[in-house]
C-alpha cells in the first residue's frame, strides 16, 4: 500500500506552523515535504485531485489533529 496524508506541526523555539505532506510506501520507504518547499500547495492539490477527494483547507488543519489521508493505493502481488 502506498498513502499520503498532510498535517500540521508547530517547531520551537517560535510555534512556528509548518503543513507537511507524508508519502509512504509499504516498503517503509516515505518522503515528506512541507509547506516552504516550493510547490507544495500545488502538490498537495495535484494529489488530492488524482485521489478524487474533495479540495482540502489546509490552513483548517490543526497541529492536534491527526494526518488527513489524501491518497491511497493497494498494490498487487505480480
Amino acid at each position: 500500500m502506498t498513502s499520503v496524508a498532510v498535517y500540521a506541526s508547530v517547531l520551537p523555539p517560535d510555534d512556528q506552523r509548518i503543513e507537511w505532506m507524508d508519502a509512504t510506501h509499504v516498503s517503509g520507504e516515505f518522503m515528506e515535504i512541507n509547506n516552504m518547499t516550493e510547490g507544495f500547495h500545488e502538490a498537495v492539490t495535484a494529489v488530492i485531485f488524482r485521489s478524487g477527494h474533495d479540495p482540502l483547507d489546509l490552513s483548517r488543519l490543526q497541529p492536534s489533529d491527526p494526518p488527513v489521508e489524501i491518497y491511497e493505493v493497494h498494490e498487487r502481488h505480480r
